[in-house]
């Protein structure tokens, strides 16, 4: 039997350490409104699973979803490529491709479950006029989302190191970050899933239909020829708010789908970190619920809450778990509950349970004894609102509305500017995209249902029951009685299927009864509905007793009574005294049903005496020879099964074995068989799929019933529902000869339509089937999108308008200077302005010290040089401070490795440092080294790029500007043009690996391979330890200021120079930028 944990498994047994795809035959994305678990179980006492034991596997989902993983109580964040899910990661590790829709992830054997919750998501496409090369340089990419026809753009080893998360790759994320500033949400929630070459006709095309919109870009599509300058297509997923982010649980709870912790037994509170203490137990030590001790006031909160108020109120306990987790007290039996959450101000004595429904009536419902026979739990009348949308939808729906919103009126400022747009919105419950989930209900309230959830017998929603006079069927009614003035007394018993009750009284209750019946382990699930007595008129007895049962079926419990009874329930009657029984009989009011279209295969099974072959074996005198008689049964599949020859021998039957013996016998059977790889594989006949009865208790002769499911797995040994005879041997050294028959009473029958289909047929039709069904599911998506087309306003960059957009540093409503935002919208030196998109910037003047870089970006500087970045300080400065900065790749790599097989060297050094400003120090420089590495890169992009980031929590003595923490140094190429071309594994075929590196790295690293091959091979390859380019210690930097004149840089920033320079001129300038940037035009123009 199933631990009761396993409510709906599917249970597969599975070699340890292997990668597994698990074929779903229908739409896994239907089942998002609670959480889906992964584990490997021991299904034994004997615990049979190690920790160490752990799979990979696959799931390929047909539509966009996103996928939340938990584990321990704690979400799991998503790797950042395939090849971090492998055998030695841990459990719930995971990776969701976001073009094949293939997620991968790590179960464990440490018995506790991977828990998955599928997060609804609107999917975007736009067409963004940008190259490639520019979005790359700022924008983290999934490399299983860019096109092929970019894949010459990225550095060969970029798919074996992409993880932005762990600082492998630092960039701005510009695209995603000022979307989600728009839209108001966390930029976590966004996700790029594809890049592809956009439509350069669809430019030309709003260029003809609106010049002043879009004119501006006439200049890139005149004076660029290549694939990327069309513009980019970017789809993206915006995923709904996951209630469990965050959400932390201790002590084997879990995060529900409200986003609140459900705890394991002997835990409460918010966080699961409250032991409970049961103080029904002596040495529990509990306060004593009765007395109220007299406590002085106290200011500080006692160890324990008191149970009276204190006269000043305590400090509220702290919502984060504490380093001990604390202890409550349920009460003792009898006293009231105590309150579920503690208050400051608690009452002298625990407070009852308030109700979990501040809206509950007690009134709405019919209280006393019920007026009628019929069931009450149903409720008298309709909900008074249907269920709606949850409210995680409703917001996703929300920001999806809003995303058009900002394309239609031209706050769509994402830095890029977008020509098209198309969203597609996820369906509600009644598969309406963007619907409010209440176009499906039926008159309970129920998704798609059929009004019988709150249907009385009668079929009517929320009736009384007694607008017909049908009896509700699926009971059988054993009825005995005497005619008055006759009275009987005594005792009686009911029989089943070879199996008889313990006596009962002729007063006996409806308790008392099906107690009796329930004990049977040969009736399975039934319901004694009533049971009627009608006594005599002298006391002495009674005159009549009618008992209704009705047989019902619950999963788990044998036998399911499918189809009509082959058994009734009967009454024994011998034990009954007084007026005699005139009337013994057993009415069967209604008859079971079974699967339609289906009939029941039947075998009897009879142990008869090798005297008299046609006599049934009695089995009445249990000390007779005959009673210890035994016999086996084969089966073997036949031709034409789907497991055609499976073969199995149960162990000996007693000739006395009741039904339910005879069930566990052949429920015990294991059938094997040869699978089409050549290995031994098993079917177990189990108990879900036959039932057996027994008529008469002192015979060895039995009907074995088969009632295969429409598509069971059961149905695989049979043909077309026709199961193949049992054969029958006596066992060995049996007291006297029997010989075993077995006749087929009903032959089986099932409709083709309800065989299952073949597993590997299965298999490789799914296989086959699995990219036109994401073809289609992608083009119902697009055409869903295209039936609502999204009209796109081209942005406005108004200064002064207090909506700060991405080509301002700063937008304060207004044009005035020297309020920290000036009248060309950029930040004024000493000032520090928050910088949201699409929202009024707030400024002001620090008080203590404030470091930040002087620019966003520096350069080009020239490969064998180095690169500089200023950093300067405002506010106090009459102290000395100091923070660390971390030098990372955008574009540009620090592992001449990772850089290209073809370079001689890195791009620049990692290395990073400390800066320190003495007192009354404002400017400081910060120098990075960069190599010649030998190749011609820039023909692939205009300049590589690395990042230099002040590290927030290692400043010392003062605080970062957080707006300006960051600045991205460019690299210009200064090897010759007829060197080799930048990765130069796209030259032509060498031994080098392919452009797409696989998911998985090789069992050992190799080194990178030779240019060409060499002319003698080496017997075996070798490894060469290379000295680490990290100093052993940390480098302190101390940099003096540069001497010289304050002149302004190459290109103006948001941030002023030290000496001022020509401020740009109010009025954009004759002709904007080619493309959106982080500062204002090229040149400033003269006022």
């Amino acid at each position: 039997p199933l631990d009761p944990r396993y409510t709906q498994p599917y249970l597969a047994t599975l070699v340890n350490h292997g990668f597994y795809r698990i074929e779903y035959t229908g739409d896994i994305t239907l089942y998002d409104k609670d959480f889906i678990e992964y584990q490997l179980v021991s299904l034994t006492d004997e615990p049979r699973v190690k920790q160490d034991f752990t799979l990979v596997l696959d799931i390929k989902f047909l539509k966009p979803v996103n996928l939340a993983f938990y584990y321990d109580g704690r979400q799991v964040r998503m790797s950042p490529r395939r090849n971090k899910v492998g055998l030695d990661s841990p459990a719930g590790t995971n990776y969701h491709d976001p073009v094949s829709k293939v997620l991968s992830f790590v179960v464990k054997g440490t018995m506790l479950p991977v828990r998955i919750r599928q997060l609804d998501v609107v999917s975007v496409a736009f067409g963004v006029v940008a190259t490639f090369d520019t979005f790359f340089e700022d924008n983290f990419i999934d490399p299983n989302a860019i096109d092929d026809a970019f894949k010459n753009k990225v550095p060969p080893n970029y798919a074996d190191t992409y993880d932005p998360g762990n600082g492998n790759i630092v960039k701005s994320n510009a695209f995603v970050r000022n979307l989600a500033s728009v839209l108001n949400i966390n930029p976590a929630r966004i996700r790029v899933v594809n890049i592809v070459p956009g439509n350069r006709r669809r430019l030309r095309e709003l260029m003809k239909e609106d010049p002043d919109k879009w004119g501006h870009y006439s200049r890139m599509l005149e004076e660029s020829d290549t694939p990327d300058d069309e513009g980019l297509g970017v789809d993206f997923e915006i995923s709904s708010v996951d209630p469990c982010e965050g959400v932390v649980c201790f002590n084997g709870g879990n995060c529900n789908t409200e986003g609140a912790c459900a705890c394991a037994s002997g835990f409460e509170g918010p966080l699961c970190n409250t032991t409970i203490v049961n103080c029904s137990k002596p040495e529990s030590n509990c306060p004593d619920p009765t007395s109220v001790p007299s406590l002085p006031p106290s200011l500080s909160p006692t160890t324990h809450p008191s149970l009276a108020p204190t006269d000043s109120p305590t400090t509220p306990p702290s919502p984060l778990p504490t380093a001990q987790p604390t202890s409550t007290f349920s009460p003792t039996p009898g006293t009231p509950h105590p309150t579920v959450l503690p208050s400051l101000h608690p009452t002298p004595y625990p407070t009852p349970l308030p109700s979990p429904d501040p809206t509950f009536d007690p009134t709405a419902f019919p209280t006393g004894s019920p007026t009628s026979s019929f069931p009450t739990g149903l409720p008298t009348s309709a909900p008074t609102a249907y269920k709606v949308a949850s409210a995680s939808f409703e917001e996703l729906i929300s920001v999806a509305d809003s995303l058009v919103a900002a394309a239609s009126d031209g706050t769509l400022d994402t830095g890029y500017a977008v020509s098209e747009a198309l969203v597609a919105k996820p369906e509600d419950v009644c598969g309406v995209p963007g619907g409010d989930s209440t176009t499906c209900f039926d008159s309970c309230g129920e998704v798609n249902g059929d009004n019988s959830t709150c249907a009385d017998v009668c079929g009517i929603p929320y009736g009384d029951g007694a607008s017909c006079l049908v009896i509700a069927g699926g009971f059988d009614d054993a009825t005995t009685a005497t005619p008055a003035p006759a009275c009987v007394a005594g005792t009686y018993a009911l029989s089943f299927n070879g199996a008889t009750t313990s006596f009962l009284s002729v007063y006996s209750t409806v308790d008392s009864v099906s107690a009796a019946v329930s004990a049977l382990d040969t009736i399975g699930t039934v319901l004694v509905t009533s049971v009627a007595v009608t006594n005599a008129a002298s006391g002495s007895g009674v005159s009549a007793v009618d008992i209704q049962v009705e047989f019902q079926r619950s999963p788990g419990t044998h036998p399911l009574h499918y189809g009509a009874l082959p058994n009734t329930l009967q009454l024994v009657t011998a034990s009954l005294t007084g007026g005699g029984v005139t009337l013994a009989q057993t009415d069967v009011v209604c008859a079971g049903t079974g699967h339609t279209g289906m009939t029941y295969e039947e075998q009897k099974v009879a142990v008869k005496t090798g005297a008299d072959p046609s006599t049934v074996l009695s089995t009445s005198n249990a000390s007779s020879p005959s009673s210890t008689s035994s016999f086996r049964l084969a089966l073997t599949a036949g031709k034409g099964a789907e497991l055609e020859n499976v073969t199995g021998t149960t162990e000996p039957i007693l000739a006395t074995a009741t039904a339910f013996e005879f069930s566990e016998a052949l429920a015990a059977m294991t059938m094997t068989y040869t699978a089409a790889d050549s290995t031994s594989s098993s079917f177990e006949l189990t108990r879900e799929y036959f039932e057996v009865s027994k008529a008469d208790a002192d015979t060895a002769e039995w009907v074995v019933r088969f009632f295969f499911a429409p598509l069971s797995d059961g149905l695989d040994i049979t043909v077309l529902g026709n199961v193949p005879l049992f054969v029958g041997t006596p066992a060995v050294a049996n007291a006297v000869a029997v010989s075993v028959s077995v006749v087929e009473q009903t032959s089986g029958v099932v409709q083709s339509s309800d065989m299952p289909v073949s597993a590997t047929a299965l298999a490789a039709a799914q296989a086959a089937q699995e990219e036109a069904k994401a073809a289609t599911a992608a083009a119902e998506a697009a055409a869903a999108a295209l039936a609502n087309p999204v009209t796109v306003l081209a942005v406005t960059h108004v200064c002064g308008d207090g909506v700060r957009t991405t080509l301002e540093a700063c937008d304060d409503g207004g044009l005035a200077n020297d309020d920290g935002c000036s009248g060309n919208c950029t930040v004024e030196a000493g000032f520090v302005c928050s910088d949201a998109v699409g929202q009024l910037s707030t400024c002001e003047v620090p008080v203590a010290p404030t470091l930040f870089f002087e620019q966003t970006s520096f350069g080009p500087f020239d490969e064998g040089t180095s690169g500089v970045a200023v950093v300067l300080r405002m506010g106090n400065n009459a102290t000395a401070v100091s923070v660390r900065y971390s030098v990372a790749g955008s574009t540009a790599v620090s592992e001449q490795s990772v850089n290209d097989d073809c370079a001689s060297a890195a791009d620049f050094n990692n290395t990073g440092g400390i800066v320190e400003f003495a007192a009354f120090e404002v400017r400081k420089e910060v120098s990075v080294p960069l190599f010649v590495d030998g190749i011609w890169e820039q023909a692939l992009s205009e300049y590589e790029k690395l990042v230099v980031v002040l590290v927030a929590s290692s400043v010392s003595g003062a605080q970062i500007d957080d707006t300006r923490a960051t600045a991205q140094l460019s690299i210009r190429d200064t090897d010759h043009q007829n060197q080799t071309l930048g990765w130069c594994l796209s030259e032509a075929p060498s031994l080098a690996p392919t452009n797409s590196p696989s998911h998985d790295p090789t069992p050992a690293p190799t080194l990178p391979p030779t240019p060409g091959p060499s002319s003698t091979p080496t017997l075996a390859p070798s490894v060469t330890v290379l000295p680490s380019p990290l100093p052993t210690t940390e480098p302190t930097l101390t940099l003096a200021p540069t001497p010289g004149t304050m002149e302004p840089t190459s290109l103006p920033s948001f941030k002023p120079t030290a000496a001022p320079t020509l401020p740009p001129s109010p009025l954009p300038s004759g002709t904007p930028t080619a493309l959106p940037s982080n500062s204002p035009t090229f040149k400033p123009s003269l006022a």
